[in-house]
C-alpha cells in the first residue's frame, strides 16, 4: 500500500513539473522584452488566417476603450466590414497579448492590402476629430 502511495505521488510531482516546464519553455521575449506565449501566439495566427479565408475581417482589442471606440467600431464595420473584437479589458496575461498580437499580425495586414497601408490609424484620427468636436464643452 506505501509502495502504491509513493508511485501515485511521484507520478503526481513530476507529471506536475513536466507540465509547469512545458508552460515555462511555452514563454518567450520578444526583441522589446515583452514576454508572451508562443503557442498562443501562433493559434492568433492560425485563427486569422481561417477567419480571412472564410471572409472575416476581425481586429482583436484589449485595455480601456477611448471615449470614442464605438463610434470607430460602428465606422469600420459600416465602411469596411471590419469587426472590433474585444478580448479582454485592462488585466490580460500573456496568452491574450500573444493571442491578439499574432492575430493581428495577420488580419491588419489583410486589411491594409485589401483597402490601404495605414486606413486603421487614418480612420481612427478621423473618427476621433469628430468625436472630438462633437463632445466640446
Amino acid at each position: 500500500m506505501l509502495r502504491t502511495t509513493l508511485v501515485i505521488i511521484c507520478c503526481f510531482v513530476f507529471g506536475s513539473r513536466s507540465l509547469a516546464e512545458e508552460i515555462a519553455n511555452d514563454i518567450v521575449e520578444s526583441p522589446q522584452g515583452q514576454k508572451y506565449s508562443a503557442g498562443a501566439y501562433t493559434a492568433g495566427r492560425a485563427e486569422a488566417i481561417n477567419d480571412i479565408k472564410a471572409n472575416k475581417l476581425i481586429i482583436e482589442v484589449s485595455g480601456l476603450p477611448a471615449p470614442w471606440s464605438g463610434e470607430y467600431t460602428k465606422f469600420l464595420a459600416d465602411k469596411y466590414h471590419v469587426q472590433l473584437k474585444t478580448v479582454a479589458g485592462c488585466i490580460v496575461d500573456s496568452k491574450i497579448v500573444a493571442h491578439e498580437r499574432g492575430y493581428n499580425e495577420i488580419s491588419v495586414a489583410e486589411i491594409e492590402r485589401r483597402f490601404g497601408h495605414g486606413v486603421l490609424e487614418k480612420s481612427a484620427e478621423d473618427v476621433q476629430k469628430k468625436w472630438e468636436q462633437a463632445h466640446k464643452n
